[in-house]
This record gives structure tokens, C-alpha cells and sequence, in this order.
């Protein structure tokens, strides 16, 4: 019989993504949203030019080179800087609204119903103290898959673009993590300086879990805050799920966010698992919990 869990599951944009929603940086990018804005906006332009380089990239990782980018050109204080600095957040509030939109009506309603039955193979059953962080801003997936869970507990530490558009109401978390420094006069870049961020409980519920599921997440700079915490931990399992050929990166980011690879493992339950081959994956997981496979 498989053991009890205090269960936290944590779930970022690959989560959105393998339910076939419009979420990646890249796709933002190319939508009248964010197009709109070209004409009048540098840092868009300058998102812009570096999407053109590489379809892959970090949008709040590009925030945090362009205030680099800006204190290099015009410093840290004075008047330029200051007038520089306004320029930015005016920018940077402008492209928050235009993602917060594109997210918003570009995805509503849609999903995947088979991934239904893929989160069913993969987690289920689950313990009834099962807990769910989600960094993403949609929350029809989660809805999906809270119906899938006896305990419905849901914390979205980015808030939620479930919101009336007509408010015009700033409400996603979009920006970098406080080991990021930058100049005083960006300091609205950081996520904890944002009045919206939702992470009250989340210290309380990671040391609480005994059990880890990590899906979807790159365990980027941009949330180290997060990620310290949860692999800090000792004597907990932790079922990490990577895409394809990223099993490296992820295990190269555990060690830099537990400070040692060797003593985390030491100390630690560690299972990888590949999103990209769900079948196989599947398959593996159960053996290790039934000590068989289901059919």
C-alpha cells in the first residue's frame, strides 16, 4: 500500500502548455497584444529583437538584462537616470497589461481533455492532504484538475488573469527575484515589491510536505525564492518532471538551489521523470508505487 503523503504539487507554464494553452513567452510575443505596442514602447522593441535571435526565451529574464542594459547607459542616480527609470516602468506596466490581456481572452475556455486522463495516471491516487501552488496566471487547468482531488486547495502565487477586463485592473505578478539586483529606481521589477503576489502560506505548506511534484517548472532565477525553500528540505520525496532533453539543466539548478547535489540526494527521495514519453513514464511511476503495473 502506498504511503501517506502531505502532498505539495507545484506547477508552472509546461503545466499550461501540455493542456495545448497559448502561453509561452514566444507566442505572446507574436500577438496583436503585445504587436500593438511596438510602435511606441523600447522595451518591447527590444523583446522584439530578442525573440527574432532566439524563439526561446525568459520575458522576465529580459526584463532584468534591459534594466542592466539601462543602468550601464545612464546609471544608477540623476536626473537621466530618474527620467530613464519612469520611461521603463511606464513601458513595463503597459507590456504587464498586454500580457495579462493576451492570456486572458486568447485561452479562455480551452483545454485538452486528454491530459485529463494523463494527470489521472500520473498522480492519482493522491492523499487527501494534498496541496497545489501554481506559478501560472490561467486557472481553468486547475479547476480540471481540482475536480481530479479530494482536497482542493489551490494557491496561485502570481494571481490569476480571472479578472473584468473592463476594471483594467493590474493584478498578474510579472518580474524578477530579489537575489536579482538592480538600481533603486527599478526596484518595481521586483516580485515581492508587487501588492498582488500571493506567498503568505507558502513557507508553512513546503516545509509541512513531505512530498513533492514538480511539473512544468524551469526552477528559473526569476523564482529562486520559491525554489531555495523546497530544496532545502530533508528526508521528503521529490517526483520531478522534465521535457525532453532538459534532465541536465533541471539537475544542474537542483544543485545550485540546494548548494549540494551529493547532500540533497543523500538526504532526499529523488525521481525524474520524463513529460516528453508519458506512457513510458507512466508505467515507471506506478512500478514504483504498486510495485507493479496497472492495466
Amino acid at each position: 500500500m502506498e504511503e501517506e503523503f502531505n502532498t505539495l504539487i507545484l506547477l508552472g507554464n509546461g503545466f499550461d502548455v501540455a493542456y495545448k494553452f497559448k502561453t509561452k513567452y514566444c507566442e505572446f510575443v507574436e500577438s496583436e497584444y503585445f504587436q500593438n505596442l511596438l510602435s511606441s514602447n523600447s522595451l518591447c522593441k527590444k523583446i522584439q529583437s530578442v525573440k527574432e535571435h532566439n524563439n526561446c526565451f525568459d520575458l522576465e529574464m529580459e526584463l532584468y538584462n534591459y534594466s542592466l542594459a539601462l543602468t550601464e547607459d545612464y546609471g544608477r542616480e540623476g536626473k537621466e537616470a530618474e527620467e530613464n527609470a519612469k520611461i521603463f516602468k511606464r513601458e513595463y506596466k503597459e507590456l504587464k497589461a498586454a500580457l495579462q490581456q493576451y492570456i486572458k481572452l486568447a485561452n479562455e475556455g480551452k483545454t485538452d481533455p486528454s491530459f485529463d486522463k494523463i494527470i489521472h495516471k500520473y498522480w492519482l491516487p493522491l492523499s487527501a492532504n494534498t496541496h497545489i501552488i501554481s506559478f501560472n496566471y490561467t486557472a481553468y487547468s486547475l479547476t480540471k484538475f481540482a475536480s481530479l482531488l479530494t482536497n482542493k486547495n489551490i494557491n496561485q502565487v502570481h494571481a490569476s488573469v480571472n479578472y473584468n477586463l473592463a476594471d483594467k485592473k493590474d493584478t498578474i505578478v510579472l518580474g524578477i527575484d530579489e537575489s536579482m539586483k538592480v538600481s533603486k529606481l527599478h526596484s518595481f521589477l521586483y516580485k515581492s515589491h508587487d501588492p498582488n503576489i500571493n506567498i503568505r502560506e507558502f513557507p508553512e505548506l513546503v516545509n509541512k510536505a513531505n512530498r513533492y511534484i514538480i511539473y512544468g517548472c524551469s526552477l528559473g532565477e526569476t523564482d529562486e525564492w520559491y525554489f531555495k525553500q523546497i530544496f532545502k528540505q530533508k528526508g521528503k520525496l521529490f517526483e520531478v518532471y522534465y521535457y525532453g532533453d532538459s534532465e541536465d539543466e533541471i539537475i544542474s539548478r537542483i544543485h545550485e538551489l540546494s548548494g549540494s547535489l551529493s547532500d540533497f540526494k543523500g538526504s532526499n527521495t529523488l525521481r525524474m521523470y520524463d513529460a516528453s514519453n508519458k506512457e513510458n513514464e507512466i508505467k515507471q511511476r506506478e512500478k514504483e508505487i504498486y510495485g507493479f503495473q496497472r492495466h
